[in-house]
């Protein structure tokens, strides 16, 4: 199956929590407060990702220097 990209993803995602905050029926104050303590708790799960992805990143990155680095068995019979 077929990753949905994240364009579409984040779309779905943001579009189900307006529809849950429009149907909650909760005050304004209420729903602020929620989403507030939501994006919170999360903050520190997007920092790790990021820190992965850019650790990942790098290693792709080192590991494509070094393999440029190696020399072929065609440079070796020049």
């Amino acid at each position: 199956m077929t990753m949905k990209p994240i364009t579409l993803a984040r779309h779905d995602y943001m579009q189900g929590i307006v529809n849950l905050t429009n149907r909650s029926g909760l005050p304004a104050f209420v729903m602020v407060e929620v989403l507030e303590q939501t994006a919170r708790e999360l903050r520190p799960l997007m920092d790790a990702e990021l820190k992965r992805a850019e650790a990942t990143w790098r290693a792709a990155q080192q590991k494509e220097k070094e393999e440029q680095a190696e020399p072929t068995d065609h440079d070796e019979k020049e």
